[in-house]
């Protein structure tokens, strides 16, 4: 009769635990390749996804630029404009966008710390445009119109426009919210004061009347002119901090105030089409930055760039490069080196402005 087994041997208990930990490491190494794929995809997910919607969104504000109602690309100094305190700079299409290099020569008015990058301003009537439904009265500073689905409130910059001129005014009452198509049920004033939280701001003079510049009682906009108001809006796009100490990038509006559109975007370069052929033809036959601009009203269309970066470190192995912007001045865009191994992609779009190309 045969003796039974009764335990291992030294040899296979050794045997035993040195394939446990074959497998073991092979499962380990499995595991973290997944994750470690896992990780990249998400990121490039996170960092494609930001960098779509971030210049879908400035594109979007691009394509209306100098947008002021049916006669947007005549408007200019001689038939255009402010009366609005404090005053806004909009002197027709040649005056909705504004770029500043590395952001030298803007006011930031936002509160928020800009970091890094070049900065856009771009002015617009921003909403749908409701017709005035009763001669403008100049004397009493008014102008009534058929309804207030735009919701426009009070403070707000409004634009009114006629396929002739436009008047770029500040709201000081506090208008009726009605929108059921009643005709001449809001009225909105535009009086020297009686906007801002303090009442001071509003209209310079009441009326439409400043410098050397008068629409006269006699001038008001007309009914059968089907003039309009909009909501006119000023707008900046910029690199900020948001309250974490991370950058993204940052809309400061006039009458919306500022926002953190998306965090994670790192830096932003602008280059500007200049269409410089007489007559012009509506095509960019060159592309600058900012401090080659001379005339404003030569820009037909707006090259951006961002830099996007991912949520966590440890995702690239080595320096990652990326190109972004001309850093040395020859007219070519220069590698740059990551500082740390987060994910990092550029995207860039380039945006016709509708209303500077005839």
């Amino acid at each position: 009769m045969s003796n039974r087994q009764r335990g291992l041997s030294l040899v296979e208990l050794m045997i035993s635990i040195t394939i446990g930990l074959i497998v073991m490491s092979a499962l380990a190494y499995v595991f973290a390749g997944s994750r470690g794929a896992y990780r990249v995809n998400e990121n490039l997910a996170r960092v494609q996804e930001t960098g779509r919607f971030a210049l879908d969104y400035i594109g979007q504000d691009l394509r209306m630029v100098s947008f002021a109602g049916c006669h947007s690309r005549g408007l200019t100094n001689d038939n255009t404009l402010v009366i609005a305190r404090p005053a806004v700079t909009f002197a027709g299409v040649g005056d909705g966008l504004l770029g500043f290099e590395n952001g030298t020569g803007w006011t930031n008015a936002s509160g928020v710390t800009r970091v890094r990058g070049d900065v856009l301003t771009v002015r617009r009537a921003s909403s749908a445009g409701v017709e005035i439904s009763a001669n403008t009265n100049v004397a009493a500073a008014q102008i009534t119109v058929k309804n207030n689905c735009s919701k426009l409130r009070q403070s707000d910059l409004v634009l009114l426009a006629s396929c002739e001129r436009a008047v770029v005014l500040r709201i000081t009452n506090t208008p009726a919210t009605t929108c059921d198509g009643t005709v001449g049920a809001v009225v909105l004033e535009h009086k020297a004061s009686g906007a801002g939280s303090d009442g001071s701001q509003g209209n310079g003079n009441n009326g439409f009347v400043t410098g050397s510049t008068s629409y006269q009682i006699a001038d008001a906009f007309h009914v059968d002119t089907r003039a309009s108001v909009y909501r006119f809006d000023e707008v900046a796009y910029f690199i900020g901090n948001n309250p974490a100490g991370h950058p993204g990038l940052y809309r400061s509006s006039s009458n919306s105030g500022t926002e953190e559109l998306v965090e994670n975007v790192e830096d932003m370069d602008i280059l500007y089409g200049l269409d410089t052929s007489s007559p012009a033809d509506g095509i960019a036959d060159s592309y600058v930055n900012a401090t080659a601009v001379t005339d404003w009203s030569q820009v037909v269309s707006v090259r951006i760039s961002l830099l996007v970066a991912g949520q966590d470190s440890a995702v690239t192995t080595g320096t990652q490069t990326y190109v972004l912007r001309d850093t040395d001045g020859d007219g070519n865009l220069d590698a740059q080196n990551a500082p740390d191994s987060r994910l990092r992609q550029v995207f860039t779009s380039t945006i016709a402005l509708r209303n500077r190309v005839l």
